[in-house]
């Protein structure tokens, strides 16, 4: 964009002056044009190279611009016609003396018009380039780095031309030099040239060169302008080659992880669905049984709490008879005799109670026992399925830990001293380079004998190049073949990846109901423990711990058995990984772009290390919980422990409470049995009397109607004496019953008193023991409950792992997307700027070889001006140069179309690279904000319709690519003629001479 041209008529400190020229145009000083004016018709061939769209246009009928770049005005970069030159006439003859002397003063006023046209093209440059600054500086704040490097590496290979050009001048000033003539002729313009210059300068008006001088001021100004945006450019290049190579280390530790993946996850997944299924089943199946057990518990707690109330009427009924025995001892006998028979029906109704309730607990305990085994079944399933969530949870970690190492990463590779030293000795070994190129410049004198010999060989270069044209339409091919082989690898990959969400789906909404059955059977245990509480406090809850602990190893033997499945199926998911990447390693035959680095590696390995003590630690707190978990249900065991233990001796008072009430009952019925015998023998002595009184009166009949003898007057006495013995015996025995009556009804009343006590007693005992039992209950409820709040945030923060997990996944699926992207494109940047590099060089070597057409054109003239050869050769050696320098020029114009078009490409990949990058980068800014994040799997792809716009621009790009076509075949026909033609004249004089 930039050159050194030379101003006429302007001081020799101001020879180094910038001027704008357009790519791809030449800028020939007056002077340079003025020493190479030809003096002979053969010589004109080198004075044409001033305008190089004359060949361009002519040789292929194109116009004097590129396909992909806008016409350039090129006459104001160029220089003055050969009559301009004051030493030399129109025929290319040295004019006289009196002509150089009409022709200065002519040329006073022509050459003010033309400094006066130099300033006025200089004001408009100077306009245009204040107005591309402006613009470049809007720009770079617009645009991302990519389009910084860019601008950057092209305002580097255009000072590097602006150098190589220099040097080529210097070096064609040095190899005109060498000719004795040609320095006795330069020295000879030279002089004319001051003289000129001194006739003229008395007529340039001060005023612009003061112009002309501060517009190259302000030039020079702009340009400084625009090396320091450069610097930023590079500064941002240098910063954005960091995150590049942060990237790549994501995508190669991505790539590792993706190597997991099991070859049969497909037939996996549809096991784990069909498993998934029969669970569901099941766990209907299940939820129809525990509503069934609730239900007949329900009964058996109405069925129990009617035996309840028939025991407490009995308990009041015996409590009522044992009072009605104490307030009346006249009527004990009969109300005894009711009392045990009320007693007797009593304890035949309780006996038929306890049967019933025997075979109640019977099928109470049958029912339990289905049901035991239906929990642990169901408590199997549980395990296994918390068993996979401890799993996940593992999973989860790790995947947190991962990307907290990658965040680490990406942020320490921003500061990091290694990688800044690291561009800082790239920047020193390019300047080093720069040094080398000066001093090879140095070295260019040497080669300036060989330049004959490659003038010859620019048949191998033409070969060489379309031989580079064909190794770079192979690598096209290729890496379209590798892009469509990484389509369907990816196709593959998201098919695998939907499946292994929806499986996770499954599992979610598996633990969903998981939990949701684990709450329900939580109060169903707290209902039956409950119920069993309340029903009866006479039986043991072993059945229930036993059954308790059944489902608990139920629970661990499936946890176990997911865990193994779990482990094979992500065991094969790293071998299906493995294998993947072992494809695409075998695939991948480009060259890697990213140099090993040392440093980097063992700086990943340390953050690698630290990132494994910090899994290590989080293990640690993790094992914590685990052991305060299990310490809170090792106290709700003790508390369960010490509640069985209470009802125990709950128990063990209630049957002591019975044995004291059976005593009672047995020395009631002992008292009633001696009470009874007291009463039948005085019943029978009271009939034994009540016979011996009839006796007695019968006796006295006789004796009044019948007057007996003495005999009979003892025998009445003797009757006497036994009928008073029988009333003192009978009082004995009265007194004797009162007296053991009133002993046996003491002994009873103190018995009773003492059972009564110990009765109170008990009670109280029982009331503790009941209040302290209702206080444990209410702990191991409170416990319970905190437990199960505990329960329910493990779940919550299980979920949200999960949701973090799926986001992650979905994040580093996106991330190897695009870093994947990144990597090819690069690719393709590097293979550009190889190719770019080429076609410098080649450039370089054409502008090499035409300077050497130059200098062979000066020595053709100055050969032509020494000896008189024969006009045949003359003309056969003027058409060979002519031919040489129409195919190197149209050899020329071809590589610079063919570097225009891949810098466009350059420029549109970037591009597109830069705004995928943006784009994605904006989701997930703004996702992140709303605390969601983009599920790029699940987002349907709405194809835009393609606007008229699009479709022009698409039809105008193939017409113009087909005229390009057509074209350049034209030209090759052309080059190939014109090479024929070469060689022809070059075996006409090899024969001649």
């Amino acid at each position: 964009m930039f050159s050194r041209g030379r101003f006429t008529r302007l001081p020799r400190d101001r020879d180094d002056a910038l001027e704008f020229v357009p790519i791809g145009q030449r800028v020939i000083s007056p002077d340079k044009s003025r020493s190479r004016a030809p003096s002979h018709a053969p010589v004109r061939l080198t004075g044409e190279k001033i305008d190089n769209t004359h060949i361009e246009s002519s040789f292929d009928e194109s116009t004097n611009h590129f396909d992909t770049l806008e016409a350039v005005d090129a006459n104001g970069a160029a220089g003055t016609s050969n009559s301009a030159n004051p030493g030399w006439n129109s025929r290319g003859n040295p004019s006289s003396r009196s002509e150089q002397h009409n022709h200065m003063v002519d040329g006073g006023h022509s050459s003010i018009q033309g400094l006066q046209a130099d300033s006025q093209q200089l004001r408009s440059e100077n306009y245009n380039l204040k107005v591309e600054v402006a613009t470049l500086k809007q720009f770079l704040k617009q645009t991302p780095a990519e389009t910084q490097d860019l601008v950057s590496q092209n305002a580097s290979l255009k000072q590097q031309l602006i150098k190589t050009q220099d040097d080529l001048d210097s070096l064609r000033k040095q190899s005109a030099s060498t000719p004795p003539r040609v320095a006795q002729q330069k020295t000879e313009l030279e002089s004319l040239k001051r003289l000129t210059c001194a006739n003229t300068d008395s007529t340039i008006p001060q005023d612009v060169l003061d112009k002309v001088e501060f517009l190259q001021n302000e030039n020079q100004a702009l340009l400084r302008k625009l090396e320091g945006v450069s610097a930023v450019s590079d500064q941002n290049r240098g910063q954005f080659e960091t995150e590049n190579n942060d990237l790549k280390l994501e995508l190669h530790r991505l790539k590792a992880r993706l190597a997991d993946v099991p070859s049969d996850a497909a037939s996996q997944l549809a096991r784990l669905r069909d498993t998934n299924a029969t669970l569901h089943e099941e766990k209907r199946a299940i939820s129809a049984d525990l509503q069934q057990a609730e239900k007949e518990a329900d009964s058996l707690r109405n069925t129990a709490r009617n035996l309840q109330l028939l025991t407490e009427q009995k308990q009041a009924e015996i409590d009522r008879l044992d009072r009605i025995a104490d307030e009346s001892e006249s009527s004990k006998s009969r109300t005894l005799k009711e009392a045990e028979a009320k007693l007797a029906r009593a304890e035949h109704d309780i006996n038929d109670l306890k049967l019933r309730l025997k075979h109640t607990e019977g099928d109470l305990a049958q029912s339990r026992e289905e049901k035991t085994s239906e929990s642990q079944r169901v408590q199997r399933k549980l395990d296994a399925l918390s068993k996979e969530l401890k799993e996940k949870d593992r999973d989860e970690y790790n995947l947190r830990a991962q990307v907290r190492s990658l965040m680490d990463e990406r942020n320490k590779a921003f500061n990091n001293q290694s990688t800044l030293q690291h561009y800082q000795n790239q920047i020193d070994a390019l300047q080093a380079k720069e040094k080398t190129l000066v001093n090879e410049n140095s070295h260019l004198k040497q080669e300036m004998a060989r330049l004959q010999d490659e003038v010859y060989s620019q048949n191998v270069d033409s070969s060489r190049v379309s031989k580079l044209k064909q190794e770079n339409n192979d690598l096209l091919n290729r890496l379209d073949f590798y892009e469509k082989e990484y389509a369907l690898t990816q196709d593959a990959m998201e098919a695998m990846e939907a499946e292994l969400e929806a499986l996770k789906a499954d599992q979610k909404r598996s633990e969903t109901h998981r939990h949701t059955l684990e709450t329900e059977l939580e109060s169903v245990r707290t209902k039956l423990r409950r119920t069993e509480l309340s029903e009866s406090r006479k039986y043991n809850e072993s059945a229930y711990m036993e059954l308790e602990d059944k489902h608990r190893r139920r629970e661990e033997a499936d946890h176990r058995r997911m865990t193994a499945q779990v482990d094979s199926l992500t065991t094969q998911v790293r071998d299906l990984e493995k294998q993947l990447d072992l494809a695409k390693r075998e695939q991948d035959i480009m060259p890697r772009i990213s140099p090993y680095n040392p440093v980097q590696e063992s700086r990943f390995k340390n953050d690698l290390q630290t990132k494994d003590f910090e899994l290590q630690e989080k293990q640690r707190d993790y094992l914590k919980l685990q052991n305060v978990l299990k310490d809170k249900e090792d106290l709700i065991d003790a508390l369960e422990e010490r509640i069985r233990k209470l009802n125990k001796d709950l128990r063990t008072d209630f049957s002591t409470e019975d044995r004291y009430r059976e005593n009672l009952q047995k020395l009631k019925l002992d008292h009633d049995s001696e009470v009874l015998a007291i009463r039948m023998e005085r019943d029978r002595l009271a009939n034994e009397l009540k016979h011996y009184k009839n006796r007695l009166e019968t006796i006295m009949e006789e004796d009044d109607t019948h007057t007996q003898s003495g005999a009979n007057s003892v025998t009445i006495a003797l009757l006497e004496a036994q009928l008073e013995e029988l009333r003192r015996k009978n009082h004995d025995l009265l007194a004797d019953i009162d007296r053991l009556k009133s002993s046996k009804f003491e002994t009873t009343t103190r018995e009773a008193e003492e059972y009564r006590t110990k009765i109170r007693e008990l009670r109280f005992a029982l009331n503790d023991a009941q209040q302290e039992k209702s206080e444990l209950e209410t702990a191991k409820d409170s416990l319970e409950s905190d437990l199960s709040l505990a329960r329910s945030e493990k779940s919550r923060f299980e979920t949200k792992n999960r949701t973090l997990s799926q986001e992650l996944t979905k994040n580093a699926r996106n991330s190897t997307r695009l870093a994947n992207k990144i990597q090819e494109l690069q690719a393709q940047i590097a293979s550009l700027q190889k190719n770019s590099e080429d076609i410098f060089r080649t450039q370089k070597s054409n502008l090499q070889l035409q300077n050497q057409v130059d200098q062979l054109g000066a020595r053709l003239a100055n050969a032509n001006l020494s000896t008189q050869t024969p006009p045949t050769l003359e003309i056969a050696k003027t058409r060979l140069k002519e031919n040489e320098l129409k195919y190197l020029r149209a050899k020329l114009f071809e590589l610079q179309t063919q570097y225009m078009d891949l810098s466009l490409i350059n420029s549109f990949m970037v591009s597109s690279i830069r705004n995928s990058s943006q784009s994605c980068k904006d989701d997930l800014v703004k996702m992140a904000r709303c605390g969601i994040y983009p599920d790029y799997s699940l987002l349907g792809h709405n194809n835009k319709k393609i606007t008229l716009k699009v479709l022009a621009t698409f039809v105008l790009g193939m017409v113009r690519i087909k005229r390009r076509t057509e074209k350049a075949k034209v030209r090759e026909g052309k080059l190939v003629q014109l090479r024929s033609e070469i060689e022809r004249d070059r075996i006409t004089l090899m024969v001649e001479k």
